[in-house]
């Protein structure tokens, strides 16, 4: 079905399997994923057809159970009755679960893209900022601070803050 259709095209080569997945057949019986390429040259008026076909199956299993892992740690994180949000290398949150946007009474959506200044009392700022560069020096920081609601009213809050690195820089 591949070589046949190809056969017929103006191009030399092709990727198979664009449109799905391209399965082969163990001795055994049983179906695997593959991943392929067909080319074609043309020798003295004769079509020659080069095939070349990669199991991927190791890595179908690989991507499965990852996307597996992370939707456990979502469900984790998003049922837990902790607040966590995630900052970004500018200090912007870039994730809120939900139960931090309860305990600020605000919705999720509006607090990406805020900074830990906006949702705290003024008064507590300087820890923040003391906090953010012990984060960027790779310092694990607890400290309380007080999270002013969405309806004016204070939160007391002990906060936890792990740094998180990417490609061995800070990415928050």
């Amino acid at each position: 079905e591949y070589v046949h259709g190809f056969d017929h095209e103006s191009i030399s080569q092709r990727r198979m399997g664009k449109t799905g997945v391209v399965r082969g057949l163990r001795k055994d019986g049983e179906t695997f994923p593959l991943e392929g390429s067909i080319s074609k040259v043309n020798i003295a008026g004769q079509t020659y057809f080069t095939a070349i076909l990669r199991d991927v199956t190791e890595r179908h299993r690989a991507e499965k159970e990852r996307r597996q892992q992370n939707e456990l740690v979502l469900t984790l994180v998003n049922t837990m009755g902790q607040g966590l949000i995630v900052l970004d290398e500018d200090a912007r949150l870039e994730y809120v679960n939900p139960a931090f946007a309860r305990m600020v009474h605000s919705e999720r959506e509006d607090l990406i893209g805020k900074t830990p200044y906006d949702l705290t009392h003024s008064a507590d700022h300087p820890i923040l900022g003391k906090t953010w560069e012990s984060h960027k020096a790779g310092k694990v920081e607890s400290f309380e601070a007080r999270l002013q609601r969405a309806d004016g009213k204070e939160v007391y809050a002990l906060a936890i803050g792990t740094p998180r690195f990417r490609d061995g820089r800070f990415a928050g």
